[in-house]
């Protein structure tokens, strides 16, 4: 079971944590990734309800990503 509501996925460091904090002080579990490939790992430990994703990332971007999620049965 997941352990937090909603991920925030981009590579840029300073606005997934300005983000992350304006989220929490809502009272929102929230986590960050700082590429694809960190966020798939999260996404094995868990399905948040909301993921906020950047569509442009090195190595994969955030279009491929919901792609793959997208077709993966869980």
């Amino acid at each position: 079971m997941s352990d937090y509501a909603i991920l925030v996925v981009d590579d840029e460091v300073p606005f997934t944590e300005i983000m992350a904090e304006i989220l929490r002080s809502y009272g929102l579990r929230t986590r960050v990734a700082h590429s694809a490939n960190e966020a798939l790992n999260l996404l094995g430990e868990g399905c948040p309800q909301l993921l906020i994703l950047d569509v442009m990332m090195p190595e994969i971007d955030g279009l491929t990503l919901m792609g793959q999620l997208k077709s993966n049965s869980r």
